[in-house]
């Protein structure tokens, strides 16, 4: 649930990325379709290079066509040579619609008073200036008198539908939208709008319908094939959003939108590494729109990068104050962090810029509710117009309801007002299926939780497959069985959807229940819209077990479909190669094709040939992926390693051609391919002559055998530390190594430096908690918990705290994270110890 809000939002920035694409033929000034007047004035133009009229003819039909680049490098040429008000015109047309609002604006920033015309232009950009910093109110003033404009109309009803969508009044954007279409200008942009439009709504398949009427006016419209993934990811069928986005690929070698919507669909499945390693290549292109700033620094965060995170979203925030989207996501990074302050500072400056603006006031009425201060938030609340509130609140909360009953619900639960909650669900008496969930929350909230109970589970029995009354009724219930018990009466109700089958079968395997995890992932996979990972649960739960015959079986009872994607071919190899059939998944990988950028796939198919000692083959692939991510450090020295053991000179020559690596790091590489290579003695000298870093500490530890070395290389990290103090990475390293040789007080000091420069960071959380392991079991427990939590995929976190729940004597508890855990990895050897604790029967 925690990804929803960010996925949401970076989606949403997909689609905001390019509005402008090439718009359907219609008749230019003169009548004459725009084609065919730009084969004409091209025609002329060869026969004449001096032709100005030819190129402004040109320019003109280039705009309409939506070749914008091409119509301002024609626009400009005209303007050089002559002093051409029309010209000019189009030329800053032509960069308004590239979103060059300021460029726009200086273009028409000239000594000469502007025509009746160039006044309408300038007021559009006027009003754009206005929206990008959240002037919402200034944008729709900025563009009133340009409404009626027989040029730039549809232009200024596009921006007005925008301001009145950023404010939450989904009606009139929806109006103005419809308004363009049925006159029939500008209608690509306006039908891509619609599209929005409706997912904000929560209707996927409208806006479906739509996208594919602009793929069909304007084949490959990446924005429109954008919005088609984004309805297929909303309605879960995560297989044909990656076969849409392969053919997106196809048509858009050059754009960086691929990768980000695959990015976002990695992230959708809980594979956070895999996502950022996907998006590694375009995180500066994903900086400067506000979806791709908002998701990046999600993967950052969940990663344990939060200062990161936080870099990110200010430099956006700099760029452009009014991004709302992005001031959430800084304030609530920053409350999470304890740095309320800080947050208040940012909301602060938000609201001078802004004052006002509902959507900012719900935020802050939500954050005072948050710390209890409930009067304050509602006295907040009560300032904004009717309906402002529940709307704004329900935006904010990246909800995709528009139920008003609900949302007004919502905000009075979120304002500590449970009790007018529950009173207009009595007003409004309805069986609609939010406004029942709100009334269950409302219920509980003042201490009802049998008639909360009675509520949900009448809902269930209605709509069994609304996950969130299933989630909640378990909430209900003391104990770690009750939501498998949940599920299992939604399943008993009637539930078709794979997703309820699927999340039996995952939690009914961390509880223990084997037998109803099979049964339930069996369900999964046969239910009409099961994914492709569904195909693939039976034979995780099998190799999560340590059973390698029954996974190997699964996996080859599998049907290939056609046309299969082959990161999914791949995935169920590498699956195949786990459980012990590492032949058979050799003899499928070598025949795979990897296709462009299929880095992830890519990975997996290494990691294959990297099980059966196959290093030259692993070595080739690594190869192709590092020449479509060259800046990728750990795809680099991943490549390089496979290479080493391989032929070392090869890896050195390798090494030497690899741009942008530090002098340090560089040495530090050096050394490792001299340990790959089994010419450990030779790594020892060179080591010895390198000046100290993490690389080189790193590099030593790794040959470091006897106690004696260890306590050396100790001594040594600790010293640098003294004179380095800024540098985390020797701290976590130096903790670790004092940990291992038992000198707690050391670690401590050292992780308290690491967590001071790295806050929430799971790595130091995860040392700390073993460093006071023996000095507060409770303390320990508690930050071995922050860390797993913060990101339960690494096996290392959960391995640290399943055995300090073991050592606190919750043995229970410590099977179902090691099962989880194993779940969702089944390379963690090191969890197979904890994996049969608290088993049922």
């Amino acid at each position: 649930m925690t990804r929803l809000p960010c996925l949401i939002a970076a989606l949403f920035g997909v689609l905001c990325l390019s509005t402008a694409g090439a718009t359907p033929d219609k008749e230019t000034a003169s009548g004459e379709n725009p084609r065919v007047a730009m084969l004409r004035y091209e025609a002329a133009i060869k026969d004449d290079p001096d032709d100005l009229d030819a190129r402004f003819g040109l320019a003109e039909a280039l705009l309409q066509l939506g070749e914008y680049d091409r119509a301002e490098k024609m626009a400009e040429i005209v303007m050089r040579r002559a002093s051409d008000k029309e010209a000019r015109l189009v030329f800053a047309e032509a960069l308004l619609r590239q979103g060059r609002i300021d460029d726009a604006a200086k273009a028409l920033d000239v000594s000469y008073e502007l025509s009746s015309d160039g006044a309408a232009l300038k007021s559009v950009i006027d009003a754009e200036q206005a929206l990008s910093v959240g002037n919402y109110e200034a944008a729709l003033r900025a563009i009133e008198p340009t409404t009626g404009h027989p040029r730039y109309a549809p232009m200024a009803r596009v921006v007005a539908a925008r301001a009145f969508y950023a404010v939450g009044n989904l009606s009139m954007a929806k109006r103005l939208i419809d308004d363009i279409i049925a006159d029939g200008g500008d209608s690509l942009t306006a039908l891509l709008f619609r599209a929005r439009l409706a997912l904000r709504a929560g209707d996927p398949g409208t806006a479906m319908r739509l996208a594919d009427g602009i793929d069909a006016l304007d084949k490959g419209n990446i924005s429109a094939g954008s919005i088609v993934i984004e309805a297929l990811l909303r309605e879960g069928r995560i297989d044909e959003a990656r076969a849409r986005l392969n053919r997106l690929k196809a048509v858009s070698l050059d754009d960086p939108r691929p990768a980000y919507l695959e990015g976002i669909i990695l992230a959708a499945e809980g594979k956070t590494r895999d996502a950022a390693l996907r998006v590694g290549g375009i995180e500066e292109w994903l900086t400067y729109n506000s979806g791709g700033a908002i998701f990046l620094a999600g993967l950052k965060s969940e990663l344990g990068f939060s200062s990161q995170a936080e870099a990110i979203l200010r430099q956006r925030l700099t760029a452009e104050p009014g991004d709302l989207a992005v001031i959430r996501e800084l304030t609530g990074l920053l409350d999470r962090d304890g740095r309320a302050d800080e947050a208040d500072e940012v909301m602060k400056r938000s609201l001078s810029i802004m004052p006002g603006h509902p959507v900012l006031v719900q935020l802050e009425a939500d954050r005072l509710a948050a710390r209890g201060d409930f009067d304050a938030s509602v006295a907040l609340l009560s300032k904004l117009p009717e309906g402002a509130a529940q709307t704004g609140l329900w935006d904010v909360l990246g909800q995709q309801n528009d139920d008003v009953t609900a949302a007004r619900m919502f905000a009075s639960i979120r304002a500590g007002d449970p009790q007018s909650a529950i009173e207009m669900a009595e007003a409004a008496g309805t069986d609609d299926i939010m406004v029942q969930n709100m009334l269950a929350a409302a219920l509980a909230d003042t201490g009802e939780i049998e008639s909360a109970k009675s509520v949900l589970d009448r809902l269930i029995t209605k709509e069994p497959d609304f996950l969130a009354a299933i989630v909640n009724r378990a909430g209900l219930e003391p104990g770690p069985t009750a939501l498998v018990d949940t599920l299992t009466l939604a399943e008993k109700a009637g539930a078709t959807s794979a997703r309820i089958h699927r999340q039996l079968a995952i939690e009914a395997f961390v509880v223990g229940d084997t037998a109803k995890a099979l049964d339930a992932a069996s369900k999964a996979a046969e239910a009409e819209d099961s994914i492709a990972s569904d195909k693939l649960l039976t034979a995780r739960i099998h190799l999560a077990m340590g059973q390698g015959e029954e996974a190997a079986a699964s996996l080859m009872a599998i049907p290939t479909r056609e046309n299969e994607p082959v990161s999914e071919q791949v995935y169920r190899l590498w699956l195949l190669s786990l459980a012990g059939e590492e032949e058979k998944a050799i003899e499928a990988a070598a025949k795979i094709a990897l296709p462009q950028n299929e880095q992830l796939a890519g990975l997996q198919l290494a990691d294959i040939f990297d099980r059966a000692d196959d290093k030259e083959r692993e070595a080739g692939i690594l190869a192709t992926l590092r020449r479509s991510a060259p800046d990728n450090l750990s795809l680099t020295e991943r490549y390089l390693m496979a290479l080493a053991a391989e032929d070392l000179s090869a890896a050195q020559r390798a090494l030497a051609s690899t741009p942008g690596l530090s002098q340090e790091l560089r040495a530090a590489l050096g050394a490792r391919l001299l340990i790959e290579a089994g010419r450990v003695s030779e790594a020892r000298t060179a080591l010895e002559k390198m000046t100290p870093s993490a690389a080189v500490f790193a590099t030593e530890l790794s040959i470091a055998e006897s106690p004696a070395e260890k306590r050396d290389l100790l001594g040594r990290m600790a010293r640098y530390s003294a004179a380095t103090p800024g540098d985390a990475g020797v701290l976590v390293l130096l903790s670790g190594l004092a940990i291992e040789l038992g000198d707690l007080p050391r670690a401590e000091n050292a992780l308290s430096g690491a967590l001071a420069a790295m806050p929430g960071n799971p790595g130091v959380l995860n040392n700390l908690a073993l460093a006071r392991q023996k000095k507060s079991l409770v303390e320990a427990l508690r930050l071995a918990e922050e860390a797993y939590q913060a990101a339960p995929e690494e096996p290392a976190f959960a391995e640290t705290y399943a055995s300090l729940l073991v050592e606190s004597r919750d043995q229970a508890r410590a099977g179902r994270v090691a099962r989880r855990a194993l779940l969702a990895d089944p390379r963690a050897e090191s969890l197979v110890p904890f994996r049969d604790l608290g088993l049922r029967g």
